[in-house]
Parts: structure tokens; C-alpha cells; sequence
């Protein structure tokens, strides 16, 4: 998965590069995702993106454990909330978000 090419050892990166690529992914196929992320009337792609979903939606979560166990999350803080949290914020980004000329998509996930 993504999170193993990132170099640093530090969960709290490895959780920073999923998401900058999440972002990266979705702004460079927009025109493809806002249909994909709106499913409906087929149940069983639906049911299939919501099995993916909820599977990475654990990935994240045990990401912000071990981030967490480290210092780089505050603890106490429900991992399962943070997932959902911070990625429910990534894919809102197609409900939003208007390219624009001179703005940098490597830029989008500090704005």
C-alpha cells in the first residue's frame, strides 16, 4: 500500500503521505471520482465500495494507533473517529474544490 513507499519510519509520515496522495489522487481524477464516490443504484458496487472503504478506514486507523504510540497523534484520540475524520475531509474535496490556474495540487493538503 502507499503508506510502505513513504521512507520514514514515523507513523505520524507514513499517515501525512496517505493522505497527501489521497488528495493528489482524487484533484488529478476528479472528473472520475465524483461519480465513483457517489455509487448508487447499483447495491452491489455500492456494497463493494463501502467493503473497500471500510477496510481502509482500519489501515488509517491502525496508522493513528501507532502514530499515537509514538507522540505524533495526541492520545486518547478514537483512531476509528480519525480515519473517518480526516478522509471524510479528503473525499469532501470533491464537492469544493475548483482547479484553478497557478495553484499546485501539492499545495491542496497545507491549505
Amino acid at each position: 500500500m502507499l503508506a510502505g513507499q513513504v521512507r520514514s519510519r514515523c507513523h505520524i509520515d507514513r499517515l501525512d503521505y496517505l493522505v497527501r496522495c489521497g488528495v493528489e489522487i482524487l484533484v488529478s481524477a476528479l472528473l472520475y471520482v465524483r461519480p465513483a464516490l457517489r455509487v448508487s443504484g447499483n447495491v452491489e458496487e455500492k456494497c463493494r465500495a463501502l467493503a473497500r472503504r471500510q477496510e481502509f478506514d482500519a489501515f488509517v486507523a491502525d496508522l493513528a494507533v501507532a502514530a499515537a504510540e509514538e507522540g505524533g497523534l495526541r492520545p486518547g484520540v478514537d483512531p476509528t473517529l480519525t480515519a473517518k475524520l480526516v478522509f471524510g475531509t479528503v473525499y469532501s474535496q470533491i464537492e469544493w474544490y475548483r482547479p484553478c490556474a497557478g495553484g499546485s495540487v501539492r499545495d491542496l493538503p497545507t491549505r
